[in-house]
């Protein structure tokens, strides 16, 4: 990153006024994606020999030029490298998905010369199937010339979250070995439960309550228990969603539709776990049950 100086822009005092440099070539935003919303892209008329041109992305078009057109605007980068902007591209990230997207200037690659050099190439088929090609390519038009390194941008974006998706694994895990013990200790109680009240829905039955009813009244319990520990835990889940929001990649700790499906989720199981001690109760034997004690 280097300071850069903005034509018709006074920094503040004491302001940051570094940017991201990339080198690129034509064509790198039609590989890659990011659209190009105002301008022109770089072509074969940006020589050594021609002015000295930059594309910036939206971020710092919004800092320095507000709702000015900066396409014609000159920037100068340290130590007085005077560049024209002949374009503005969206906004991208390049390191990793959390990053928050820096002022970014793009630089036509064929204007100067660099040590080194990445190619980015997109295929219409599995990249990874093609890279002894694109190795072979590359040996055949520059001999002697190292590879580094060969990637795909999945392969990349897989090793930017490894330890997110351990964390999200470990967590799944722990979180279904939770909800097993709940739906087990459901169950127990609810067997203890109709144990107990044998001799009660004996009476209810011989007073005419019909098997639903039996059935609907202990599995009642179940649910109003479930709902009570939902009203008790969600309050404290939702305080401390701050504490998982840096693990999260587009996903609100406190998205509506996941809150939703999990209180979903904790209803179902415990209706599963209640159920059998709940149709064990309607099915008794009013005699059986009134003589129980």
């Amino acid at each position: 990153m280097l300071s850069v100086s903005v034509e018709g822009y006074t920094a503040k005092h004491k302001e940051n006024r570094e940017v991201y440099l990339n080198w690129i070539a034509p064509r790198y935003f039609e590989t890659l994606g990011p659209p190009l919303v105002m301008g022109r892209d770089f072509g074969p008329l940006d020589t050594m020999k021609s002015p000295r041109v930059a594309i910036i992305n939206q971020t710092l078009a919004r800092h320095y030029f507000g709702s000015r057109n900066p396409i014609g605007k000159r920037v100068t980068i340290d130590p007085d490298a005077v560049k024209e902007i002949i374009g503005v591209v969206g906004d991208a990230k390049y390191l990793e998905v959390r990053e928050e997207i820096p002022p970014t200037m793009y630089l036509d690659s064929f204007q100067e010369e660099r040590p080194g050099t990445e190619f980015e190439i997109r295929t219409a088929g599995n990249p990874a199937g093609v890279i002894g090609a694109v190795r072979h390519e590359i040996e055949t038009v520059a001999k002697g010339v190292p590879i580094a390194d060969v990637r795909t941008l999945e392969g990349q974006v897989d090793a930017s979250i490894v330890q997110e998706r351990l964390i999200a694994m470990l967590s799944g895990f722990f979180g279904g070995l939770a909800l097993l013990l709940a739906c087990i200790g459901l169950h127990g109680m609810m067997a203890y439960t109709v144990a107990r009240r044998t001799n009660e829905i004996g009476i209810r039955m011989a007073l005419g309550a019909e098997r639903m009813q039996v059935l609907w009244m202990t599995l009642r319990e179940v649910v109003l228990l479930t709902l009570i520990g939902i009203g008790i835990g969600l309050p404290l889940a939702l305080a401390v969603t701050r504490l998982t929001a840096s693990l999260l990649f587009g996903l609100k700790p406190t998205d509506p539709k996941t809150i939703a499906a999990a209180v979903i989720v904790m209803l179902a199981v415990a209706a599963i776990a209640g159920y059998l001690p709940a149709r064990r109760a309607s099915r008794v034997d009013p005699m059986v049950a009134l003589r129980h004690e």
